[in-house]
């Protein structure tokens, strides 16, 4: 074969032809072409960053849900003479209004003297909690339990605390 006759056999050949037809198209790299093994990778990446985003999002769900439940010590409670819901008069001081009694011989509105109540962190008195109370003289002191260290326990008069407080005192 004469160099012209070669030439002019590979000049009549589409330039586009030795993609489809070389070592890229039918049996090299990416059956199919160069577009359609991107798109494959593209569409896995998608499905894989879907799966983090779906996994993320159901453990962002379980920890809020199951975050900090509210468990009222039976201990505490049974050792109580007196168990109420109450709000606190002021925000710095030593006096609590009852709302609801679960336990003892006061009544709803009584105001209370707790002697230790400063001692109970982050008690306000823009909220109600469930208060374990023992008697101390004529006042009262949060109850704490036989070699205590932390500070006496007071909890957010939540509908499950309230529950678990009447099974508890049942």
């Amino acid at each position: 074969m004469s160099a012209a006759h070669s030439r002019s056999s590979a000049d009549s050949v589409p330039a586009d032809s030795a993609i489809g037809h070389g070592a890229i198209g039918h049996g090299g790299i990416g059956h199919g072409g160069i577009g359609h093994g991107a798109m494959g990778n593209r569409r896995f990446l998608h499905a894989v960053f879907a799966l983090a985003v779906g996994w993320s999002l159901s453990l962002l769900l379980m920890d809020v849900w199951t975050a900090n439940p509210t468990v009222v010590s039976s201990g505490q409670l049974l050792k109580a003479h007196v168990v109420v819901v109450a709000r606190r008069v002021r925000a710095d001081g030593d006096r609590i209004k009852v709302e609801r009694v679960l336990r003892g011989d006061v009544l709803p509105d009584q105001e209370l003297r707790v002697l230790n109540l400063g001692d109970a962190p982050h008690v306000s008195s823009d909220r109600s909690y469930l208060f374990a109370l023992s008697r101390f003289r004529r006042d009262f002191e949060l109850t704490t339990l036989d070699g205590q260290q932390v500070a006496p326990l007071v909890y957010p008069a939540s509908p499950d605390a309230i529950e678990q407080a009447k099974a508890i005192l049942r």
